[in-house]
């Protein structure tokens, strides 16, 4: 991938629905390399979805950029009625073939969505959420778009739940992925009716080593893709004649960084200096 190729959201996962393959628990696979490993860890199907707490009885919640259709399958088998909705076509059938599988009817479960407006009414959701789906919005008038749609959609004081990677400093690790700041998500928030009443960092000190690599030696101009058995391969230059050392150590740096770093960083509750995968709960306020 070049990065100097222009970013095109619905090619992009579109291209990625078609290499997804439904299925029920560990068969599903969101994003497949020619090798057959998935590029995504998928959470279990029956796994406590993100932001459960802030779904009551009778909530009604909707899921953007519902990906292969897992957490909206997953409330659904939970008793809650919930709706997703993914700007990509392919991805939306796969969605309904998983829904099949868990003896789910899709028909008006899964919509699709222009990645700015939501097809759906104002005032018709208890709670929306998207998980890691902000991160590949990267014009900041789409994010601002989605925010206030987010707003139109909701009831009052409904919930608004994201899960996104951020950074000290905004940071585009690829041509389809920025690390925004937490201070941006909230302001953006702020201009919409938002108040954040939670926020949860997961550090992930592979992206801060990452990031000080790129400001020292330049951004690299290429990304393989990660695949399971390699974690972290998709920060590696391809460009580059020692990419198999790079690899290594690369390797290398996230298992350091993911088992021993990490924790440590919990423990001193420094994590919002650092990367980090962040769960934000916003309340609205009309």
């Amino acid at each position: 991938m070049n990065s100097k190729k222009k970013y095109n959201p619905y090619e992009w996962w579109t291209a990625v629905g078609e290499r997804s393959v439904a299925g029920n628990k560990d068969n599903a696979k969101f994003d497949v390399n020619n090798k057959g490993f998935t590029l995504y860890d998928i959470p279990d199907i029956e796994a406590i979805p993100k932001f459960f707490k802030y779904i009551k009885k009778d909530t009604k919640v909707l899921d953007i950029g519902s990906g292969i259709g897992y957490y909206v399958i997953n409330l659904i088998n939970r008793g809650i009625t919930a709706h997703g909705c993914d700007i990509s076509d392919s991805l939306l059938t796969i969605c309904r073939q998983n829904s099949k599988i868990y003896n789910i009817n899709s028909s008006g479960i899964f919509f699709i969505w222009d990645g700015h407006n939501l097809p759906f009414t104002d005032n018709s959701y208890d709670l929306v959420t998207t998980n890691t789906v902000l991160q590949h919005v990267i014009n900041e008038k789409q994010i601002k778009d989605i925010f206030c749609d987010v707003s139109r959609v909701l009831n009052h004081n409904g919930y608004f739940c994201i899960s996104e990677l951020v950074s000290p400093k905004e940071f585009m690790p690829s041509i389809h992925v920025k690390q925004r700041t937490v201070d941006n998500y909230l302001c953006i928030g702020k201009k919409y009716g938002f108040k954040a009443i939670e926020i949860i960092h997961y550090p992930k000190l592979y992206g801060s080593i990452f990031y000080l690599y790129t400001i020292l030696f330049n951004k690299p101009k290429e990304f393989e893709a990660k695949t399971n058995n390699e974690p972290g391969s998709d920060y590696i230059d391809n460009q580059n004649n020692n990419k198999n050392i790079l690899r290594l150590l690369s390797q290398l740096t996230f298992f350091i960084t993911n088992n021993f770093l990490n924790p440590i960083v919990r423990l001193l509750k420094l994590e919002k200096y650092f990367h980090s995968q962040v769960d934000i709960v916003f309340k609205l306020s009309k």
